[in-house]
């Protein structure tokens, strides 16, 4: 159902109103983004063009507000690290039989390395979208060592698409049954160090779509979301959000990594003050080894307390993960973070989701987390 708004003049002034704050809304959020550093930064897309008016009436279940398809019962299944470990990763890769589509920002953990590896040996066809220039490196020697290393062991290797300023998605596909759609790099410290939530995906819908995206980045075509379940940088994900902030009535139980954005941050202050329940768990700033380290989130962090949410640091594990729960009855796990970058300009990967054990582990989480962390000061 669209929403109706009378042709008064009052109403016209509201639909003027409308249309100026969706035409300032990605510039501010532009206003985050971290400019490349490098000569070889590719050209990034255009950010797409947002519509906050939604299409069903503000009333209409959240599920509904986003549009969401059902899914089969046990179609997703959630691993939490650095609880779950290595096992669920290395047991879907082990396991592939004909393929493995793997698309990943860090690559880096020899037991992983090795099941790829062991994989291709045994005649799945292993095919790596890799960047190239990941943000926290200097230079991508570390990135082409191990390009190397894969094609030797005949895996098919390619440079992740120059349309996108980092590919910070964490996702694979395998057989074409199964998907993995991950916060966690393929790291050590995502193992063992940091706090991460990741699905194993056998819904068909959402491996077919994940595949075709795959498929278009591999082979440098545009992509199209039509799976209304996964949340796709830097196509539908802002507006996802968006609906999913605006849409909560009860409560709001986020945590990540990074909050940047300003109109994310705006739509948490909104959600707090028409008396949702807005908690945030962030990552206690780690030590710089060398120059002091400067704290990008800390003027999100701050914003969000003085807009009436409630903010916590947790010092260890280190909050990597991207997770929100809201209402208690719909949960998003992904690659997203809350900053212009990531929702504007990069390719990243997340998904939505209505099942009741994941939604309740990642509540556990989030309660542990939240009563381990201190408050923002």
């Amino acid at each position: 159902m669209t929403v109706r708004v009378h042709r008064s003049g009052a109403g016209s002034r509201i639909q003027r109103c409308i249309a100026v704050v969706v035409c300032a809304l990605p510039l501010l959020a532009a206003c985050g983004a971290t400019p490349g550093t490098s000569n070889d930064t590719p050209a990034v897309t255009a950010v797409p063009a947002l519509s906050l008016v939604p299409t069903v009436t503000a009333t209409a279940a959240l599920p509904d507000q986003l549009n969401l398809r059902p899914v089969t019962p046990n179609a997703l299944t959630l691993f939490v690290q650095p609880d779950d470990g290595r096992a669920p990763v290395l047991d879907a890769f082990n396991n592939a039989r004909t393929s493995i589509d793997l698309m990943i920002y860090l690559l880096s953990d020899r037991d992983v390395i090795t099941a790829l590896k062991n994989a291709a040996l045994r005649g799945v066809v292993v095919r790596v979208l890799l960047e190239q220039h990941p943000c926290c490196s200097d230079n991508n020697t570390m990135q082409r060592t191990l390009f190397g290393e894969l094609q030797q062991a005949r895996i098919q290797m390619q440079w992740t698409n120059p349309a996108f300023h980092l590919t910070h998605a964490k996702m694979a596909v395998l057989d074409g049954t199964t998907a993995l759609v991950m916060s966690q790099n393929l790291t050590k410290s995502s193992f063992t160090f940091n706090r991460e939530a990741n699905i194993v995906d056998h819904d068909p819908v959402d491996v077919a779509a994940l595949e075709a995206l795959f498929t278009a980045d591999w082979g440098r075509s545009p992509y199209i979301p039509s799976d209304p379940n996964l949340v796709i940088a830097n196509s539908n994900a802002r507006q996802k959000f968006l609906t999913l902030i605006g849409g909560a009535t009860k409560s709001l139980a986020v945590e990540s990594e990074e909050m940047q954005d300003p109109a994310i941050i705006d739509a948490l202050i909104a959600a707090q003050k028409r008396g949702v329940a807005v908690r945030y768990v962030g990552a206690t700033p780690m030590a710089a080894t060398t120059a002091p380290r400067q704290d990008s989130n800390a003027a999100g962090r701050k914003r969000l307390t003085r807009g009436g949410a409630s903010v916590r640091l947790l010092t260890a594990p280190y909050v990597h993960t991207k997770t929100v729960v809201a209402d208690g009855s719909i949960a998003f796990v992904g690659s997203e973070n809350f900053s212009a970058s990531s929702l504007d300009t990069n390719r990243e990967i997340g998904i939505l989701t209505t099942d009741t054990a994941i939604i309740s582990r990642l509540t556990n989480v989030f309660t542990k987390d939240w009563a381990a962390g201190k408050p923002e000061t």
